[in-house]
């Protein structure tokens, strides 16, 4: 693969190989541009490390974190509405 050739990257989620624990309970020293910091960093490793999709990795770590939060609100929502 030249210098100026990409690769695409394999589709990758917080349900696949990552570490779990960048997207679960949050604590106080554990903001959320912490967590999104660290899964953007897993997607460029996943990448094999090559560089210039930070903007993107960021924002599908963003949307990936996102989306998390609204399914754990969702299921406590619908866990206080069946109580």
């Amino acid at each position: 693969m030249s210098a100026h050739e990409t690769s695409t990257p394999h589709p990758i989620s917080i349900d696949d190989s990552l570490d779990p624990a960048v997207v679960d309970s949050p604590t106080r020293s554990d903001c959320r541009h912490d967590r999104v910091a660290r899964l953007a960093h897993q997607y460029w490793q996943a990448r094999g490390c090559v560089d210039g999709h930070d903007v993107e990795d960021w924002l599908r770590a963003e949307h990936e974190i996102s989306e998390h939060e609204r399914h754990e609100l969702d299921s406590k929502r619908t866990n206080a509405a069946s109580s």
